[in-house]
């Protein structure tokens, strides 16, 4: 397939798959494939990802959050960056961009694009984390999904509020908080970077994985190229 990867709000499901584009189930999102003109798409082509935060390896957290429609406990999923990964900071021109070394553990949100292969680890994960508009349509970003009655959950609840997700309020709410250490590259595309992660170290790791009591410090400031 090509990489024209088009931005479908789910009342237009219907017309692009007339015009002949395809599901992608990995990137959860509607592609043009191979031998379709692109241009019958052009109010749904999405614009080329602006990555803004990037990192060598990264850790996949996964908590529990209560639906606020059937009440009951589904798993929610997200993104940290350890230290030593890069952020964008943007000037008032391009070259004048610089990538920041951070020098903290970040919890990420919302987040618009995630590089092809993180993407495809995540969708293997769970399929209620993925792309989604918001109700007036105008963003499109990956949201958690309600895994029985499948309610999309703010992410500013899931992010921001303290005792809840992935916020840690008190070493309860830290110890419920499960990390995966991924080695592998990382990019993204995202609106919201929570810098330093409330009781970091107290958070949970698999058995076969030692927990990053430094905050995964990077050996060295070397430039890290996103996928």
């Amino acid at each position: 397939m090509s990489d024209f990867y088009l931005r479908v709000p789910f009342s237009d499901n219907d017309a692009v798959r007339k015009l002949g584009a395809r599901w992608n189930p990995v990137a959860k999102a509607w592609c043009v494939p191979e031998g379709v003109d692109p241009v019958l798409f052009a109010e749904w082509l999405a614009p080329p990802p602006d990555i803004n935060v990037r990192s060598s390896r990264y850790l996949l957290a996964s908590s529990e959050h209560r639906c606020h429609r059937c009440h009951k406990m589904s798993a929610v999923h997200g993104f940290m960056l350890p230290i030593g990964h890069e952020a964008l900071n943007v000037g008032d021109t391009e070259e004048e961009d610089e990538w920041e070394y951070g020098e903290d553990p970040t919890l990420l949100s919302h987040i618009e694009y995630l590089s092809p292969t993180v993407a495809t680890r995540i969708a293997t994960l769970t399929p209620f984390y993925k792309l989604a508009f918001t109700a007036d349509q105008n963003e499109c970003y990956y949201s958690n999904f309600c895994d029985y009655c499948h309610a999309r959950f703010n992410d500013h609840q899931l992010f921001a509020e303290p005792g809840e997700g992935f916020v840690a309020f008190c070493l309860e709410d830290a110890k419920r908080v499960q990390l995966l250490d991924v080695s592998e590259s990382f990019a993204a595309q995202c609106n919201g970077l929570s810098i330093g992660i409330a009781l970091f170290e107290d958070m949970t790791y698999p058995a076969q994985q030692s927990p990053m009591r430094d905050g995964g410090k990077s050996p060295s400031r070397r430039a890290m190229a996103p996928d």
